[in-house]
């Protein structure tokens, strides 16, 4: 399956974590809802990340590609902990 890597495959290639690779990386892909594939979870653009920073992309795997604990922590190590902490005040009620 072709398209751009989101999620988590795409927080592992910008900040060059060693986290294992995605059993089903998720992709953008020209389907109606996100839907598991048998080698990568197919997203539509709708739902998709919009940008290029690195919390949207937590934000999405941690909502549709579940928590992969290991890819996660890696990532939250190389983000800016201002950005994290920013990201929390502004949404107080998200879950």
């Amino acid at each position: 399956m072709r398209g751009k890597l989101i999620g988590y495959e795409f927080l592992k290639d910008l900040l060059g974590t060693s986290a294992f690779p995605m059993d089903r990386p998720a992709r953008v892909s020209s389907v109606t809802k996100v839907t598991p594939m048998t080698d990568a979870l197919a997203v539509p653009s709708t739902v998709a990340p919009v940008g290029d920073a690195p919390l949207e992309h937590l934000h999405f795997a941690l909502k549709h590609e579940g928590l992969q604990l290991q890819a996660a922590i890696l990532a939250l190590k190389k983000m800016s902990s201002k950005d994290i902490a920013q990201a929390f005040e502004n949404s107080p009620g998200s879950a």
